[in-house]
């Protein structure tokens, strides 16, 4: 159980920190992830299992759509 532990963290070990100054943002991806995207408006990334994309925006006002609550 231990080895199988020991593993595991070492396989997929410590996140990836970023720090998205300009929008207040900080954030951590797998190891795993493959960067996509990186600019200063927007995030994505991925791996075979799953995907991130961040498209932040600095002020409500700012957004051209509205969320509406799932049903």
């Amino acid at each position: 159980m231990l080895a199988l532990f020991l593993a595991s963290t070492t396989a997929f070990g410590q996140p990836v920190r970023y720090n998205w100054k300009d929008y207040g943002v900080s954030f951590a991806i797998p190891k795993t992830h493959k960067i996509i995207t990186n600019t200063a408006d927007e995030f994505e990334s991925g791996d075979t299992q799953t995907r991130l994309e961040m498209y932040p925006f600095k002020d409500a006002e700012d957004m051209s759509y509205s969320f509406k609550p799932m049903q």
